[in-house]
């Protein structure tokens, strides 16, 4: 797959849950916040997903982003070929 950008096409790179914090971080940390007991209604589903997100703090956020560029340096070092990561 190819996109247009400013110096013409390039190349769409792949993509890899290994580099996006949503795969390797948010969804799971979501997933056990809101199903650790089965919400009994759709409101109180709503509920826990509001609260699990409100509850990602800011350094959280800050360790998701130091391990997002530890992982694409891995990603580098292994010139965007497989690479194994700790977690």
């Amino acid at each position: 797959q190819q996109v247009i950008g400013y110096g013409g096409c390039v190349e769409w790179p792949p993509r890899s849950p290994a580099l996006n914090p949503l795969d390797f971080f948010l969804w799971g940390y979501i997933k056990q916040r809101v199903y650790a007991i089965p919400p009994p209604t759709l409101q109180e589903l709503r509920n826990r997903i509001t609260d699990a997100c409100a509850s990602v703090s800011p350094a959280m956020l800050y360790n998701v982003q130091r391990e997002v560029q530890s992982r694409v340096q891995m990603c580098i070092v292994a010139e965007g070929h497989h690479f194994e990561h700790d977690r």
